[in-house]
């Protein structure tokens, strides 16, 4: 296979050459980045938008959910991952609501390699941002790579524009944490509709003015989950502004998410047993944490 390089050194590359995760690294998927110093405009006339290139920390998650996803034969086996493994190759007569295909949502989905990964795995994901990534890089990555992905597999993809400010917009409009069925737009259904089993989200903690909004997203989507408790959600990062990082966090803890880090000797086995070569220094300062949200429901309105 192609040994991929950590995304901090691939940044001016225009098009991205990338390989899945074991154990399907003989596939490779074909990336469209757009740098700030590759002097490209993509169709919106924007150069080197956030979001417009891969981050290491996604590459670090998609390894770490291929390891926890891809090698289990039942849906409803306790695991790190809390009962959401699958088989993508589970019988297509099986009516047994316990192997029923499970449903991603990924928060800021970039370039999109995170889901098409997961897509191969036969999650069916929804993968989402905003424009000018939308149109520019993910859209055309997930098209021109969702059939090689998920021709042979039950994997889907599908893509859409999901802002976190306005659904936190919406939430104080409403004052709501309970979420009825009046709250949400139609354009939003999706949310509810599909049952969310987990959801991701890489290098999302990179400005201070969109940390509230992107909590309140997680607790707004957290509540939909009716049958069962809410999903779990792995939140990837890469640790350049500890400040910053340390104030994500401990919003999250303070609105009733339950946070844990995932132990870094974890995700060092699972770079070593990769095959993709790389040493400590080349995925130095990313974590990966498992959330979920547990607090109680609150009258007042959500702080902001």
């Amino acid at each position: 296979m192609d040994k991929p390089l950590p995304a901090s050194q691939t940044k001016h590359l225009t098009n991205l050459s990338h390989p899945l995760p074991p154990p399907y690294s003989n596939i490779s998927v074909n990336l469209r980045q757009i740098s700030s110093s590759s002097g490209e405009t993509g169709t919106t006339g924007t150069t080197g938008t956030t979001g417009t290139t891969l981050w290491l920390s996604a590459q670090i998650l998609s390894l770490y959910l291929s390891s926890l996803l891809g090698t289990s034969t039942t849906t409803n086996k306790k695991n790190d991952c809390d009962g959401v493994r699958i088989n993508r190759h589970d019988d297509d007569d099986d009516d047994d609501d316990k192997k029923k295909q499970k449903v991603v949502l990924e928060l800021g989905s970039g370039i999109g390699y995170t889901p098409l990964v997961l897509a191969n795995l036969g999650w069916k994901v929804i993968s989402t941002d905003i424009e000018p990534v939308l149109s520019t890089v993910l859209k055309p990555n997930i098209e021109y790579n969702k059939n090689t992905i998920i021709g042979n597999g039950k994997g889907e993809i599908e893509v859409k524009e999901l802002d976190w400010i306005y659904i936190d917009e919406l939430q104080h409009e409403n004052q709501v944490n309970d979420l009825k069925d009046t709250g949400v737009p139609d354009e939003m259904k999706y949310l509810k509709e599909d049952g969310i089993d987990m959801i991701i989200m890489s290098d999302t903690f990179y400005s201070l003015s969109l940390i509230q909004p992107l909590w309140n997203t997680l607790l707004y989507i957290s509540h939909f989950k009716n049958d069962d408790k809410p999903p779990v959600i792995y939140i990837s990062l890469e640790r350049r502004d500890s400040l910053l990082i340390d104030h994500a966090l401990e919003t999250g803890k303070k609105m009733g998410f339950d946070l844990k880090k995932v132990n870094k000797s974890r995700l060092n086995k699972e770079i070593q047993s990769s095959g993709w070569g790389w040493e400590g220094e080349d995925w130095d300062g990313v974590e990966i944490w498992k959330c979920r949200w547990k607090g109680k429901q609150r009258d007042e309105p959500i702080d902001g």
